[in-house]
């Protein structure tokens, strides 16, 4: 762990020193191959709220979290972003429900429960902000995950997941294989405040 990281992390490297906090690349713990970047305002420590940057498929991760850093400062959330690669993640846009690899639905779940025991408050929830690629991420996600879901922003995502049970995933909401994981709450994320440009 660098200096200045929280205890107990794995593989943090200080990236850049800027005002206001530290930006840090880590490995998550139990998949040490996904990568993330942290961001973590100056007294944003319990936050209820963390912002989740989505890159698209250049996959720039770091320009992402640097990005949104501005706003989680001015709301005091911290930002996470991240770096879903082609060896871990290669159809992360569609949370790698169509095979080819771990789900990246899953993967996100696991980067927040690996920050949340250092920095998040109990139950913490999600603002999902996704450019191109990642927009089909984040909207996909809080399909799947809506009760996780406090806001969506979606930029520029190309196509979508049209709100239609009877068009097969990833064009609708039908999905192949039924299952707990797979499983999709429409009528709550209709409910979900969601911006998109």
């Amino acid at each position: 762990a660098g200096a200045g990281s929280p205890p107990g992390s794995r593989a943090v490297t200080p990236e850049i020193d800027a005002p206001g906090g530290r930006l840090l690349l880590r490995s998550l713990r139990s998949h040490p191959a996904q990568r993330y970047y942290l961001h973590v305002p100056r007294g944003a420590e319990g936050a209820g709220t963390v912002l989740v940057a989505v890159h698209g498929i250049s996959r720039d991760a770091r320009e992402q979290a640097l990005a949104w850093r501005g706003l989680a400062r001015e709301f005091g959330w911290p930002v996470i972003a991240p770096l879903f690669d082609a060896r871990c993640a290669p159809r992360y846009q569609r949370l790698g429900w169509d095979g080819g690899g771990p789900r990246a639905g899953e993967l996100l779940d696991a980067i927040v429960a690996d920050v949340a025991g250092e920095l998040l408050a109990p139950g913490a929830r999600l603002v999902l902000a996704g450019y191109s690629g990642g927009a089909q991420f984040c909207h996909r996600y809080a399909l799947a995950r809506p009760t996780r879901v406090r806001a969506l922003i979606c930029g520029a995502a190309g196509w979508y997941t049209w709100p239609d049970r009877a068009l097969p995933w990833p064009l609708g909401c039908a999905t192949a294989a039924p299952g707990p994981s797979r499983a999709l709450d429409l009528d709550r994320f209709l409910g979900v405040p969601t911006l998109v440009y």
